[in-house]
């Protein structure tokens, strides 16, 4: 999330020229799971420096017409509702301004489905692997893929850091993952992310600004009447042991 908010500045901020921070410079931000609390970050911004704000009013509008507000806490706004956004599911985020409404269409994309997982657990000494294939309702979805210790205290595998990242580097088409022992970093428990990206979160990872095309060099905003940038995703967890 530290990292969208961080690429999600530079990107907006790209295609501005002003030298002091003013109304007009305002943005908000935010990369929201489904089933979790959407959170927005809001930021008045120049070319080179940013300040977070906390005087801005949102609401979240569900499928069914349902409202939820947000509440600013630890430097960024959250939803204050038990009911959440769910994959598959689009929801209106308006930005309550004194002036007027700004606002935001957030599709959730479907979550993936795991329909086979050959092995979960794996033999580092003989580096066995396992095969996990999965679908989506959707024929053209990409997808991120996240490895993650989940010990305590984790004990290194002998021949230091895998290269689970340097494979899985950026979207993937491919709905299924050969993984083998030597992808990992650690012994022990492990779970993998699986994580379904809608289009717009495609045009952040692949965001240019030096492009002399031009096609992306005004910086990414979909923010109607407004700022910003916010999208979201959905995932699916898989856990892993590596022995």
């Amino acid at each position: 999330m530290k990292k969208f908010f961080y690429i999600a500045i530079i990107c907006l901020s790209s295609c501005s020229k002003t030298a002091d921070f003013s109304m007009e410079n305002k943005a908000i931000f935010g990369l929201w799971v489904a089933g979790e609390v959407p959170i927005i970050n809001a930021v008045l911004f120049d070319n080179e420096n940013y300040q977070i704000t906390n005087d801005d009013r949102f609401e979240l509008v569900f499928p069914d017409g349902e409202i939820g507000s947000f509440t600013f806490t630890n430097a960024s706004y959250a939803l204050q509702s038990e009911r959440l956004p769910q994959a598959g599911e689009r929801v209106v985020l308006n930005w309550l301004r004194s002036s007027d409404t700004a606002r935001v269409v957030v599709d959730f994309p479907p979550q993936a489905i795991i329909t086979s997982i050959a092995d979960d657990t794996l033999v580092y000494s003989e580096n066995t692997g396992t095969l996990i294939e999965w679908l989506v309702p959707s024929s053209n979805a990409e997808f991120a893929l996240q490895l993650e210790c989940t010990e305590g205290q984790p004990i290194p595998l002998p021949l230091g850091p895998g290269n689970f990242g340097e494979l899985f580097n950026g979207p993937q088409v491919s709905s299924q993952l050969q993984l083998n022992a030597e992808a990992f970093t650690f012994y022990g428990s492990h779970q993998l992310r699986i994580s379904v990206l809608n289009d717009e979160l495609l045009g952040l990872f692949f965001f240019d600004p030096s492009d002399i095309r031009g096609l992306l060099k005004n910086g990414l905003d979909n923010v109607i009447g407004g700022k910003g940038f916010v999208t979201a995703i959905s995932t699916t967890n898989v856990p892993l042991e590596i022995e």
